[in-house]
């Protein structure tokens, strides 16, 4: 099965991207195509919307801007096999200069996955971060934040009492600087190797 991703970002919508899925998906039944379409978010290229790409052997091969009425026109191209005869075909996605000259860090995934998709998103380095976290065993961890009666519940390795002050006083100026105020802690639980630090918020986050 082939993938084709479709984005839905909001300005692939306003470009006919929604239409363009569900009459790709219509014409890949008539014709036999086995395709499976993802709806991606946008690479960032918005001229280009919708972006329709397919994935092959040698990366994804773009093609854009498609409208509907461009679907027949692709498929005697064989895009589905990453055909390049195509007017609209870009190459390459990671080829096209717009894209090969940044270097992405926070939009790292922006077109790549499904933003709807958990399992896309560990697939790619998602949950790595708090992953590492979990196995740190000195910083305290924000267990549970709730609103707008807020409850902090911090977890903390079993430490002397001056290591706790010293971790209470630094939530406190995280505190401040979310303009958050709570009082010193109302409740202190130990457990096996953990000690649980509960703070009453007295205003909402």
């Amino acid at each position: 099965m082939v993938k084709v991703y479709i984005p839905r970002d909001t300005t692939a919508l306003a470009m006919g991207a929604e239409r363009l899925a569900a009459e790709m998906a219509v014409e890949a039944k008539n014709r036999g195509a086995d395709i499976e379409i993802v709806r991606n978010s946008s690479r960032g290229m918005f001229w280009l919307e919708p972006l329709v790409e397919v994935e092959t052997a040698n990366g994804r091969v773009a093609y854009g801007p498609v409208e509907a009425k461009d679907i027949d026109s692709l498929f005697d191209a064989d895009f589905v096999n990453g055909g390049l005869s195509h007017p609209l075909c870009q190459g390459l996605t990671e080829e096209i200069p717009y894209l090969k000259k940044q270097q992405r860090l926070t939009f790292a995934r922006a077109g790549i996955t499904d933003p709807v998709s958990l399992e896309d998103y560990q697939a790619h380095d998602g949950f790595k971060g708090l992953k590492k976290h979990w196995k740190c065993p000195v910083r305290p961890s924000l267990m549970k934040l709730k609103t707008p009666a807020c409850v902090a519940v911090v977890v903390l390795p079993s430490l002397p009492a001056s290591s706790g002050r010293l971790y209470t006083m630094r939530l406190h100026r995280v505190m401040l600087r979310r303009n958050t105020s709570f009082v010193t802690p109302t409740k202190v639980t130990p457990v096996p190797s953990l000690t649980v630090w509960s703070w009453k918020l007295t205003h909402s986050c």
